[in-house]
């Protein structure tokens, strides 16, 4: 059975897309550099960034504040689906546009979180449609033209993966994400499907329509109860 190639509409099936997909994005390309004035992984509200413990631990004491105004100021609750589940997950991270993003540039950008220095390379290690689609054309212009990992920069990425997936085990522990998963009732997730279907895929703001519509789902008692449960905690570090 034949399908569109979420990447340039192409038909293709089978073995087809995955080397469509590796030719396109990862044989070829140039090797990857941030484009002058794009901004977009910093501003997307359809994809804000997840945070571990380790970037909070690093980031507050360098800023000389305190964890609550941090949190306060800067971060804030994500709410990410478990897949295969009416289920999701709570986590704390940075919403976008990222308040750290000054004149066009990170005011941070030396102690960023991991998730920033990941992005987009990680993508690239082992490109798939799952992986790619919520950036591609949604104005991500590295995604959109593709990159090549080169001169040992693939295994310097797979390393900063393996890191990632200590950390947010330990990020999990620490918060106790798992204590405060929100399921939706059946006509709840009724409700979003219809409402994701009205989304056009080709809608570069396709995602945080998608995520609106959850958020809106979620009482807003359950989010506040959230919230200062995270802040407790953050406030514990000192």
């Amino acid at each position: 059975m034949k399908r569109n190639c979420p990447y340039c509409g192409v038909r293709l099936k089978g073995k087809e897309m995955a080397d469509h997909i590796y030719r396109a994005h990862q044989g070829g390309g140039a090797e990857f550099f941030c484009r002058e004035g794009c901004v977009r992984c910093c501003t997307d509200r359809g994809a804000p960034l997840e945070l571990l413990i380790e970037d909070v631990r690093r980031i507050v004491p360098a800023l000389k504040t305190t964890y609550e105004d941090f949190f306060k100021d800067h971060a804030g609750i994500l709410w990410s689906s478990i897949p295969g589940t009416r289920a999701f997950i709570p986590s704390i991270g940075l919403p976008f546009p990222c308040s750290f993003l000054k004149e066009g540039r990170c005011s941070i950008y030396e102690i960023r979180p991991l998730h920033c220095r990941l992005f987009p390379e990680r993508l690239y290690v082992n490109p798939s449609p799952q992986e790619l689609e919520p950036f591609y054309r949604a104005g991500y212009v590295c995604v959109d033209e593709g990159f090549t990992l080169k001169d040992g920069r693939e295994e310097e990425i797979k390393r900063l993966m393996e890191e990632d997936q200590r950390r947010l085990v330990e990020t999990a522990d620490f918060f106790k994400n798992e204590d405060f998963i929100y399921e939706l009732t059946p006509e709840e997730y009724e409700e979003a499907q219809r409402a994701f279907r009205k989304i056009d895929i080709r809608d570069p703001e396709r995602n945080r329509k998608k995520r609106e519509v959850i958020e809106g789902l979620i009482p807003e008692e359950v989010k506040e109860r959230v919230k200062e449960a995270f802040l407790s905690r953050l406030k514990a570090l000192g």
